[in-house]
């Protein structure tokens, strides 16, 4: 399976709008400067936690001039905490889904009776024996449910395929598995839609920008136990000037949104014991998604600021935020 998806192809930058591809989709199909980057901070996945702590963090760590969110409510929560621009847009997702940016080979098998599965992503420091556990658990759910389903894929993300532990477990319980998106790869939004296209039922352990993803192409999609809880390390993480919160802070706050309660409390909607009483949640997806603020690959270029006045600009807000 994984010689017949996309070729991987390898950026430089991996930060804000570059990553997994979409800056430099937008700069093949405008052809504009190399010596233009993005003056804004575009939101590239899923934010399922609106949380004050955490938004208030990427705001002081972020030198960019603006910020591009797909909601409303998070535009509200940014303006607390910043006089700088917020603009509302889609996800970069939607532009691939729209097809103005690449080009993807839809499957063309029935996929009406297969499962396409995402396990959680491992977090900062990998993974503990516990979780390793929690997973060889949700797999062998995973296993339990072959009988149901004419097909089930496995996508696991491209850096979790170098976790010796975690490829150690998968080898053990015998499990084919193929990698989907990864930040240093160009091609992983046309990877991703291939990957969708396999499979009409999507299933995860954990909250992630899949699920907002296989929404908007109307899969079928659930939230399946057992439920991933990850265990994140806080010890080296860099704490922005003006940011009034602790690690500890962060560290609960974390707790809190990666918490079974969490998921019950906001998302219990997709939570299910199997994944083939899901159903389609398009409408859910395309406002988590922001698809209504979707206009153009041109306005798109417009919200990063890619004309020589704007980046004129960028470069002296640069200096003065080094100093």
């Amino acid at each position: 399976m994984e010689n017949k998806l996309p070729h991987r192809k390898l950026l430089k930058k991996t930060d804000g709008a570059y990553k997994y591809g979409f800056f430099e989709a937008l700069r093949i199909k405008h052809k504009f400067s190399k010596f233009f980057s993005p003056i804004n901070d575009w939101d590239h996945g899923w934010n399922y936690h609106n949380s004050d702590i955490l938004i208030n963090y990427k705001v002081k760590s972020s030198y960019k001039l603006g910020f591009v969110i797909p909601s409303q409510k998070l535009k509200n929560i940014y303006e607390k905490f910043t006089d700088n621009e917020i603009i509302l847009d889609s996800l970069p997702f939607y532009y691939f889904c729209k097809n103005v940016l690449g080009n993807f080979e839809k499957s063309k098998n029935n996929n009406e009776d297969k499962l396409l599965v995402f396990p959680a992503k491992i977090p900062f420091s990998g993974l503990t024996q516990n979780q390793i556990n929690i997973q060889k658990n949700y797999f062998d759910y995973i296993k339990s449910l072959e009988k149901k389903f004419e097909k089930i894929f496995i996508c696991i993300p491209y850096e979790d395929s170098f976790n010796e532990s975690y490829m150690k477990l998968l080898k053990n319980i015998n499990i084919t598995y193929f990698t989907g998106a990864s930040a240093s790869d160009g091609n992983s939004y046309i990877r991703l839609l291939q990957i969708f296209s396999l499979a009409k039922y999507f299933t995860t352990n954990s909250l992630g920008s899949g699920l907002v993803y296989a929404g908007i192409l109307k899969k079928k999609i659930s939230i399946s136990q057992p439920i991933f809880v990850p265990s994140r390390n806080f010890k080296d993480l860099y704490i922005p000037k003006k940011f009034q919160y602790s690690k500890n802070d962060l560290a609960e706050e974390y707790n809190k949104i990666d918490s079974i309660d969490f998921i019950n409390k906001n998302y219990s909607d997709l939570v299910f014991s199997d994944p083939y009483l899901a159903n389609e949640k398009f409408d859910w997806a395309f406002d988590q998604i922001g698809g209504k603020y979707f206009i153009s690959t041109k306005k798109a270029c417009t919200n990063l600021g890619l004309d020589y006045k704007s980046q004129i600009k960028r470069r002296i807000k640069n200096f003065l935020w080094k100093k």
